[in-house]
């Protein structure tokens, strides 16, 4: 991508010290016994050249450097580079290649926390800091989370690292920057990319976070720790996000199709799961729930595949009654899963059943609303003088477009930190 020829040559030896961190193979020992094993030895490396004959290296070269990376099918991208300013061709490479790799770059060297560096700076894109070799302490060069938070994702030991030259020689020089403790980080990625080959770049980067060492906010989620990483099994970690109601007349003739489940509603529940582990596919699940004023219809549901970091919506939604009788409360249900390869699993969560009273619009003697109602205000409702209102804890008021509360006699309204009154839109 420089010098106008289509020559890789390490003018600097900066690029093959990276890549023995990365990639020195076992047995590539000197006569004399000195040498080193990479950290993800064994891989393939895709050597391509941004710096020129006179040590110039340019964001624009680079960005189109990481779009042949990604053309060729790279899935671990190692940027032991910085610049400190901005580029939007940089910007727009790093986002495209992080759909289908994981990059890495090295946090610079400069001391600071305050000011970004690119591309370690972009969401995109996992900003590398450097230890001691004590792997606790920050080397005094490297750059840190401060006022700049998102700078330092994880970091590696990157003082006195020994590591290749070329001409496939060792030269007893030990060398110290972020640009090595990146391809430390890389490393790890490579391995468990390879332990986890249908892996989403998002799961595995989540998964390092999760294994990190914490060293304090300089070194954001902290030491990677390839022992963790590896021996800690990756898992689908599945949440309810939000569960969409649908009351349409459709499932029961006396729905009101406010998007609320009002007691005596029949309904179809869309369940959106987000996934914060390993990727996960053919995913099914039974709902049940113990709740007697809950009756399950239809039991059966499916999601799309659920890449790491993603929300999906279910396409099979569950079908579920209210008693008529049923007061206003959390009903509990369960979701038992079964996956491609994955033993079933559960997860317990709640969706409200609303007991709606309208009340009347002008109030003249003392009132009290109880938890197990849910008020609906379509037009204004008026406490008279002399008469006072009383909203016991746990209350929900849900007020229409015209709905309003004037109050000019007295209101009683104490909530508590676990029951707290609730006054919110008619749609929620």
């Amino acid at each position: 991508f420089v010098d106008m020829n289509d020559e890789v040559f390490d003018d600097f030896a900066h690029g093959t010290r990276v890549a023995g961190i990365i990639g020195a193979m076992e047995g590539s020992e000197t006569p004399d016994n000195t040498g080193i094993v990479g950290g993800a030895f064994g891989c393939q490396i895709l050597s391509l050249d941004v710096v020129d004959s006179e040590g110039n290296v340019s964001a624009i070269h680079t960005a189109a450097a990481i779009m042949e990376a990604v053309a060729q099918g790279a899935q671990i991208i190692n940027l032991s580079l910085s610049f400190h300013s901005n580029s939007q061709n940089l910007k727009f490479a790093c986002d495209e290649a992080s759909k289908s790799a994981l990059l890495f770059a090295s946090a610079g060297n400069e001391n600071q926390g305050d000011t970004p560096v690119y591309p370690a700076s972009f969401d995109s894109v996992i900003g590398v800091g450097a230890t001691t070799l004590d792997c606790v302490t920050r080397a005094p060069f490297s750059n840190y989370n401060r006022l700049e938070t998102n700078l330092v994702e994880l970091v590696a030991p990157g003082q006195n690292i020994f590591t290749t030259v070329p001409g496939s020689v060792y030269d007893g020089v030990y060398t110290s920057g972020t640009s090595f403790a990146c391809p430390i980080v890389a490393s790890v990625a490579a391995l468990m990319q390879a332990k986890y080959p249908t892996q989403s770049p998002l799961g595995i980067r989540n998964h390092l976070r999760e294994t990190a060492v914490p060293l304090g906010a300089w070194a954001g989620y902290g030491k990677v720790s390839a022992k963790d990483a590896l021996e800690t099994h990756l898992e689908p970690e599945l949440s309810v996000a939000s569960v969409v109601v649908d009351d349409s007349t459709a499932y029961g003739v006396g729905n009101d199709e406010d998007g609320q489940w009002d007691r005596g509603e029949t309904v179809r529940l869309t369940v959106n799961l987000k996934n914060d582990g390993l990727d996960v596919s053919g995913l099914s699940a039974t709902l049940s729930s113990s709740d007697p004023d809950v009756t399950v219809d239809e039991a059966a549901g499916a999601w799309p595949a659920i890449l790491s970091g993603d929300t999906k919506s279910s396409t099979d939604n569950f079908q579920v009654t209210a008693a008529p009788d049923a007061l206003s409360h959390a009903a509990t249900m369960t979701l038992t899963f079964t996956a491609k390869g994955l033993p079933p699993d559960a997860i317990t969560f709640s969706t409200e059943i609303d007991n709606i009273e309208t009340p009347p619009n002008i109030i003249s003697t003392d009132t009290t609303w109880t938890a197990d109602k849910t008020y609906l205000i379509e037009e204004n409702t008026v406490v008279v003088t002399g008469a006072t209102l009383t909203i016991q804890p746990g209350t929900v008021v849900r007020f229409g477009k015209q709905g309003g509360l004037v109050i000019l006699g007295g209101i009683i309204a104490e909530g508590m930190e676990h029951e707290r009154i609730v006054f919110t839109s008619a749609d929620g």
